[in-house]
């Protein structure tokens, strides 16, 4: 759930820094710019084009389905928890807009609204999970992680 989340952000961002035409390089270049790894910004375009794609596809502002489906998938396949940190390094970080982001993408899976995602997010806070270290939960498959979300979403939704 985690690892799609992410990939989902970094999808956004892709999209978000693309104008005009967008090739191979100028994909690595801006995924590179917003705290990813290059070697994973290459696995990611790579991935991506062997499924039928090319970068510019996922160029405008806002990506049909399958592009969406697809971008999702080469971002799970190759991202690391150490572009996670790398994000967090990003100058034009902005922990305000990436806690948005999370309790955006709880609301959207239709289990929760914003009040309860945010008493989520709150709950898992005071008990020291940063949104990084949920991040990187879904990479690792720190379960421990997942458990707490568990016990912070009956805390908060009932259950």
């Amino acid at each position: 759930m985690y690892k799609h989340h992410f990939a989902c952000l970094f999808a956004l961002a892709l999209v978000a820094s693309a104008c005009g035409t967008l090739t191979r390089e100028g994909a690595i270049e801006d995924m590179v710019d917003e705290g990813i790894s290059e070697s994973t910004a290459e696995c990611v375009i790579d991935d991506f084009v062997g499924q039928g794609f090319e970068p510019n596809d996922a160029a405008g502002d806002e990506l049909s389905a399958d592009v969406d489906a697809a971008l999702t998938k080469s971002f799970e396949n190759c991202f690391t928890a150490e572009d996670i940190g790398g994000l967090a390094n990003n100058p034009n970080f902005d922990p305000e807009e990436f806690r948005q982001d999370f309790i955006d993408e709880f609301v959207a899976g239709g289990s929760v609204n914003e009040e309860q995602a945010v008493c989520i997010l709150d709950g898992l806070d005071a008990n020291g999970i940063t949104l990084l270290d949920l991040s990187q939960a879904g990479l690792s498959g720190d379960t421990s992680i997942e458990s707490a979300v568990a016990e912070a979403a009956a805390s908060c939704i009932g259950g």
